[in-house]
């Protein structure tokens, strides 16, 4: 027993410790950049995310120094310990150990697990409370792994409020499945503990009238033009990998019969996603419960180990290079990972981005700058000090609200926003430059793009205030 559980801890820091050699190649990602700026406006909840990654960005930056290394920390730790987790499912649910071992792997080499492992993202604790949740689903229920359930659904509902999503598919499975279990006091005691929990959060939300339905419809809507439903299904194999996605697949029919209330649960997650267009990493988290699941099936069906073994470290590296820019930009570049991974361009050269700017400020000597992209705006808030260029506002996100009150600017450098609206409102605008991106590539949202110089103002910008929100 001892040998089994320290050979899971054992694979799981080298899970950790992988991620560690790994995280200091490569720079800030535009949200890692985000999140350090929701941090440093850290209250109970922002326009579009819970606030407990937020936090832990800056106790990082605040213990260990702002480096894209220090804030990938916890993403590492946390990525780590799901691994862990589903191999305690596993052996929970009676796997061998070359099963609990093949479901860490799994785990380990799925590439949306490896990216929220490698970025400071929302995604690392969401997939740890969910992984963690599972268990208590997955394992016999009794009073006290209610309780422990309720609190990290609270701590969930902290961290991102896609778990909303697992209490409904909870819900449910227990009604279809379970209803025993809805005849004690348990469950709803477990509901309360996580109402308890996520009440600072909701009542922040309730005192700025909910800017988070607002985030969410304008950004499913966004996704319903941008990208097809079919999407959700047929990125799955790429997301998690096509060796792990065909573990989780042998884990569907085992799940139905021995593990019905699970089951349900998957099944209402799809549904959910397909009803709101949901992004296909959304299912990421369902994935360590029906991995483990898969295989305890799978490892009584394999003879020649080594062949597993070398399959599943050969599609680690793979998916690692692809997943995370390890490699040099140019090399990466010439491989063509800049065409098959969008968010290879979102690791651009942020401090960079910010002097192009100052450069174009050079003469201009604005007193504030314009922009309407949150990345480009915490780029100029996290590097703009020592470029001594003018505060930032935006109506981009959480800037939304946090330039709201913003000093009302005669002469500004504008970023995003098209010609017709900065002529609208100043009588001045000139072109004095422009954000490239690597590779001239374009990013979606920061680059490439014109810098304008705008003066004489017909009248106080923030009456069109409403007019510059950009919620992504």
């Amino acid at each position: 027993m001892i040998e089994r559980d320290r050979s899971r801890v054992v694979f799981a820091l080298c899970v950790f410790a992988l991620h560690l050699a790994i995280i200091g190649l490569y720079g800030y990602h535009r949200d890692e950049l985000y999140l350090l700026a929701c941090g440093r406006h850290l209250e109970w909840g922002s326009v579009d995310h819970a606030p407990l990654t937020p936090a832990i960005s800056n106790v990082l930056a605040l213990v260990f120094g702002e480096s894209p290394v220090t804030q990938r920390l916890f993403a590492a730790f946390a990525g780590a310990v799901v691994v862990w987790i589903t191999g305690t499912i596993t052996k929970a649910l009676g796997g061998s150990r070359h099963a609990q071992l093949l479901a860490m792997g799994s785990v380990a080499i799925a590439p949306a697990f490896i990216y929220s492992s490698g970025v400071n993202t929302t995604n690392a604790l969401d997939q740890l409370v969910w992984a963690a949740a599972s268990y208590f689903v997955l394992v016999p229920a009794t009073p006290r792994r209610w309780l422990v359930l309720g609190i990290v659904l609270g701590i969930g509902l902290l961290a991102k409020y896609t778990i909303l999503m697992f209490g409904l598919a909870l819900g449910v499975g227990l009604v279809a499945t379970a209803r025993d279990q809805l005849r004690t006091p348990w469950p709803y005691a477990a509901a309360a503990i996580a109402l308890a929990i996520w009440l600072p959060n909701l009542d922040w939300q309730a005192a700025h009238g909910f800017p988070a339905l607002t985030f969410l419809r304008d950004h499913h809507a966004a996704r319903a033009q941008s990208e097809s439903l079919a999407a959700l299904f047929y990125q799955q194999p790429i997301i998690i990998g096509p060796l792990s996605f065909a573990v989780a697949c042998c884990g569907l029919r085992p799940a139905l019969r021995a593990h019905p209330t699970f089951a349900v649960m998957v099944v209402v997650v799809v549904a959910v996603l397909i009803v709101q267009h949901g992004k296909p990493y959304y299912l990421a988290p369902i994935y360590p419960g029906l991995i483990a699941i898969g295989s305890i099936a799978v490892a009584v069906k394999v003879r020649r180990w080594w062949l597993v073994c070398t399959a599943w470290a050969t599609g680690g590296v793979i998916a690692i290079v692809a997943t995370l820019p390890v490699l040099p930009a140019q090399t990466a570049y010439e491989l063509g990972l800049y065409r098959t991974n969008a968010e290879f361009v979102q690791f651009a050269d942020w401090r960079g981005v910010a002097r192009q700017i100052s450069t174009a400020d050079r003469d201009a000597h604005a007193t504030a700058i314009l922009t309407d992209s949150y990345g480009t705006a915490a780029a100029v808030e996290a590097f703009g000090p020592e470029l001594r260029l003018p505060a930032v506002i935006s109506g981009a996100n959480s800037y939304y609200l946090w330039t709201a009150e913003a000093p009302d600017p005669d002469d500004l450098i504008a970023i995003g926003y098209s010609l017709e609206i900065l002529q609208g409102r100043y009588r001045e605008v000139t072109v004095v430059g422009s954000v490239q991106g690597p590779f001239g590539l374009d990013n979606r949202f920061d680059f490439p793009r014109r810098i304008y110089h705008c003066r004489g103002a017909r009248g106080s910008l923030h009456a069109l205030w409403p007019l510059l929100r950009r919620f992504d």
